[in-house]
């Protein structure tokens, strides 16, 4: 009896889906994904040591609808101001490859990333974010279409 409920309980948590390769629009959908990176203690002397603004988290981006069914994988580096309250402000593309796909949500996700208070403001930070589709993702675009 042990051993059935054990594979019961097994067999069940593999239909549960995951918050993280769940299908967002928005962060309003999926808000764990606003605090989706916490930085270390190391990390955040690291920064301090550098003089750069000290992170707290990132958001992960929601990946563009389109790239996925596409399977188009890439980056786009943001840069802006971070103000006195740790928030980024002023956010502008440096570079997005390729073009057209993903610098919607990446200035989205930027938007959510936060930094401790200080002082000062920080000028020209810049951030990459990376939107590479994960090995669980479909391998066809009907397989996907499927599942909207």
């Amino acid at each position: 009896m042990k051993r059935f409920v054990l594979l019961f309980t097994i067999a069940l948590s593999g239909c549960i889906e995951s918050p993280l390769t769940k299908r967002c629009s928005s962060y309003e959908e999926c808000p764990q994904l606003i605090d989706f990176y916490r930085y270390s203690a190391e990390e955040k002397a690291k920064a301090r040591k550098r003089g750069s603004p000290v992170p707290v988290y990132k958001a992960q981006p929601i990946y563009p609808t389109e790239a996925l069914v596409n399977h188009t994988e890439g980056y786009v580096i943001v840069e802006y101001l971070v103000n006195n309250n740790g928030d980024p402000v002023n956010l502008s593309i440096v570079e997005s490859i390729p073009t057209g796909f993903f610098e919607e949500a990446a200035i989205e996700a930027a938007k959510h990333f936060k930094y401790e208070k200080s002082p000062q403001e920080y000028k020209n930070i810049r951030t990459k974010v990376s939107f590479k589709i994960d090995k669980d993702q479909p391998s066809n675009k009907e397989k996907f279409l499927g599942n909207l």
